[in-house]
């Protein structure tokens, strides 16, 4: 999510992780930081290295997060990897020696401004309840 040297350490932990969960894995370094849409977004904005883990797009994405997300779309192998996955990279990611370089991405020019696009900044929570969108 933009941090440039965080990409041998993720390289390293996916290593570790058996090749069936592991092997159609694309790694995007140093990529972009993400601003909303995702809970890592939050943690983004203060600095601290974090990943976003994306599936594939396959035929669930019809469905998702409409009203059309039902059980029966649950395809559970890929429950199974997305789970051994997220729980073998935090599991590598806490017993690390070292930490994770917090050094940011030169980010993209913004044609409309011809400046630097901003990093995604601290949002302050919206604790309303019932969406407050």
């Amino acid at each position: 999510m933009g941090f440039i040297d965080a990409g041998p350490f993720l390289a390293k932990w996916l290593s570790l992780v058996p090749t069936e969960v592991s092997g159609q894995i694309n790694l995007q370094m140093p990529g972009m930081p993400s601003g909303g849409g995702s809970d890592h977004a939050s943690f983004v904005a203060v600095g601290a290295p974090c990943f976003s883990l994306g599936a594939s797009s396959w035929e669930y994405g019809y469905t998702w997060h409409t009203q059309r997300d039902t059980y029966d779309k649950l395809v559970f192998d890929d429950w199974r990897n997305n789970v051994i996955l997220a729980a073998s990279l935090a599991y590598l990611a806490s017993e690390e020696d070292d930490t994770v370089p917090r050094t940011k991405r030169a980010m993209p020019i913004d044609p409309r401004t011809g400046e630097p696009r901003p990093w995604p900044a601290q949002r302050k929570a919206n604790r309303a309840g019932g969406g407050g969108l």
